[in-house]
């Protein structure tokens, strides 16, 4: 899902790029939006068990696409599922269940049109397929690698140490985790929407003039994301003026409280908050130098305490603990 409404409000920063502005660099991909799109190409075949490799033909084309224009591909994959998250897949599944039975009814009577678009719906990208990727992957002689947990993240740390030069995905968390320069919505032939985080104070409309990284993914929190979901009303441009207003998330749940209204602030939204903050902040990624796993930001905990102490008996080193432990 990403930010909500990120990507529209971040529009006068976006522009189309073609890849052949990037030959010599290394891009860091997100491997499962890749699988997702290939798995389309042949969603019935994957929901009726069907045996097929569209999807890891898909995803090689795609990498000899940019071979060609000279920008070296390095894959990225989700490794575990965080726990945070297990009510957002646990949404997705039921869905994915509902729409197989409807695609399997609307296949039976022959609607074949209307079947195909559930079928899209009902595809589940398993690890048995990632794993065939990657075996596809070792034989072409393309990098990867697993993340501990989300890719986004990952792609995150190889954009801010370096090791990649690009980001493509289609998932607009990439941002306030930190990724560099972004391509979204690579077509076939080669142009993309790129988005830099050094141009986002030259947004109009919505600048971002004077804020820091924390503020920018404060708002990103309040607007809702995998993590959290947003506050009736509240969406991305009023979370933009909250945080303009108020510069810190603390003060801008304190103001919601006072202005009362349709913005009732849930009993563990505060807590919730604080969780997904810190899975942003201090997720857990691969050093590939180091060949271990490092957070994506050190923690400190002495300062996230004082950060997080309106909390009261939820302290910042219980979170930072069931980060670590998954």
């Amino acid at each position: 899902m990403g930010i909500v409404g990120l990507l529209p409000l971040l529009k006068s920063v976006t522009h189309t790029v073609h890849l052949r502005e990037y030959r010599g660099t290394t891009a860091g991909i997100d491997a499962f939006c890749w699988l997702h799109r290939g798995a389309f190409t042949c969603c019935t075949e994957l929901v009726l068990g069907k045996p097929t490799d569209k999807y890891i033909r898909f995803c090689l084309e795609r990498v000899r696409f940019l071979q060609e224009h000279g920008v070296t591909p390095l894959m990225v994959f989700d490794g575990a599922s965080l726990p945070s998250k297990r009510d957002l897949h646990l949404a997705r599944r039921q869905a994915r269940v509902e729409a197989r039975a409807k695609a399997l009814a609307l296949h039976g009577e022959g609607q074949q049109g209307q079947a195909r678009t559930l079928f899209q719906k009902a595809v589940t990208i398993t690890h048995e397929m990632a794993y065939e990727l990657m075996k596809a992957l070792r034989v072409a002689g393309v990098r990867y690698v697993v993340a501990p947990y989300e890719a986004d993240a990952q792609l995150a740390y190889l954009s801010r140490k370096g090791v990649v030069d690009i980001v493509i995905t289609e998932d607009s968390d990439t941002i306030p985790y930190g990724c560099r320069r972004v391509l979204f919505k690579l077509d076939k032939e080669g142009k993309a929407q790129e988005i830099e985080s050094c141009n986002l104070s030259l947004n109009d409309e919505h600048d971002f003039e004077g804020w820091t990284e924390n503020m920018f993914l404060d708002m990103c929190l309040l607007a809702g994301c995998d993590y959290l979901p947003n506050l009736p009303g509240l969406g991305i441009k009023t979370a933009h003026k909250l945080v303009r207003q108020h510069r810190t998330y603390k003060k801008v749940l304190q103001a919601l409280r006072t202005m009362g209204g349709k913005t009732e602030i849930p009993p563990d939204y505060i807590e919730n908050f604080a969780r997904a903050r810190l899975t942003f902040r201090h997720h857990y990624v691969y050093d590939l130098d180091e060949k271990c796993v490092v957070p994506l930001t050190p923690f400190a905990p002495a300062h996230l305490e004082l950060d997080l102490g309106f909390l009261g008996p939820w302290h910042a080193a219980d979170l930072a603990q069931e980060i670590a432990e998954g």
